[in-house]
């Protein structure tokens, strides 16, 4: 029992000289591995994030948020589910016997 308070008050003292770590200062001038692999990759410093952004507003502002859009969209789906694709992509359908599986 002894043995171990004495272990135990050695540990103690040990320990309160050991001083926490502190975090460590970045070097001034120096820059980290991946700021360097981001300087090299975008050196100009290009904010793509707001450039996408900017593109997909307009995108949504050209389609899904114009009237004309929707209609297309839903005169197209009425088309294939009436198999007139044929017809609205080419014009007429074709007229001579050989397209319309006749012999006649």
């Amino acid at each position: 029992m002894a043995r171990r308070g004495f272990f135990t008050v050695v540990l103690c003292l040990a320990a309160s000289g050991i001083r926490a770590q502190t975090p460590r200062q970045p070097s001034l001038g120096r820059e980290t591995w991946y700021e360097f692999l981001l300087k090299k990759c975008n050196p100009s410093d290009f904010d793509y994030g707001a450039w996408l952004e900017k593109r997909r507003e307009a995108i949504l502002e050209a389609s899904v948020k114009e009237p004309h859009f929707w209609y297309s969209l839903g005169d197209g789906l009425v088309a294939v589910r009436d198999g007139r694709v044929r017809e609205i992509v080419f014009g007429a359908p074709p007229q001579d016997a050989h397209h319309r599986g006749d012999d006649g």
